[in-house]
């Protein structure tokens, strides 16, 4: 269903259950209408209104997240040059240019409209947006006709479930548990303490007390403390 509506600044598809086409009140040729419902229906059979969806959703859950303002911006530049090469499959090449120009004169509207109004209660997807870099792109892609491989849904699940389970994942500090330290000890002052070696056996001397036998004299630990070898009384 297509509406006309005087308060938006470009056409753009909206609606979950129900599709519809927004135009803003222009003065439209025939061909930058037939370039515009031509465009807007590509959204619709590509089911771009639930990939917008869902990425708004992540925008709402991942807010204090920045990279996923990143990553909303590139699938929505990602989103719209996949369908200007749908556009190009369908048009004569003859049609490029006038495609672009299409595309300008919304561009030079959105530009120059004074209402700054994109509806923000609806998941909607803009012809154009105020990005001027993105319609740049969209430019030389089609001047390129360069040929992408057709991108599915499912080739978004994987980065969405990606931060979907961030949440999941937790990091924790590295701490020794209770029943480690059971036969350790804590060395404050090398200075009197040393490593005794009696008939070949090394024992770990603290402020003048016996702790034990030392199964490993070369441990890292023990490393700056005095070794003092005695005789056997």
């Amino acid at each position: 269903k297509i509406v006309y509506c005087n308060n938006i600044q470009s056409p753009m598809v909206t609606g979950i259950l129900k599709k519809y086409i927004l135009l803003p009140d222009l003065n439209y040729t025939d061909q930058q209408m037939r370039h515009i419902i031509i465009h807007e229906l590509q959204h619709i059979k590509n089911f771009d209104i639930y990939i917008e969806l869902l990425l708004e959703i992540l925008v709402i859950i991942y807010w204090w997240f920045p990279p996923i303002y990143l990553l909303k911006r590139q699938l929505d530049l990602i989103t719209e040059m996949r369908v200007d090469k749908q556009v190009m499959d369908l048009l004569d090449p003859n049609e490029y240019m006038d495609y672009i120009e299409t595309l300008i004169f919304v561009k030079r509207a959105v530009l120059t409209t004074e209402d700054d109004f994109y509806p923000d209660n609806i998941v909607h997807l803009p012809l154009v947006k105020k990005n001027k870099n993105m319609l740049t792109k969209r430019t030389y892609n089609i001047l390129g006709n360069i040929d992408y491989k057709k991108t599915s849904l499912l080739s978004y699940l994987p980065l969405a479930a990606g931060f979907i389970l961030l949440p999941f994942i937790i990091f924790e500090p590295y701490y020794i548990q209770n029943e480690q330290l059971t036969h350790t000890v804590e060395i404050k002052d090398y200075q009197n303490s040393c490593i005794e070696i009696v008939n070949g056996k090394h024992y770990l001397i603290v402020e003048g007390k016996k702790i034990g036998e030392i199964e490993d004299p070369n441990d890292s630990a023990l490393k700056g403390i005095n070794i003092v070898e005695k005789d056997e009384k």
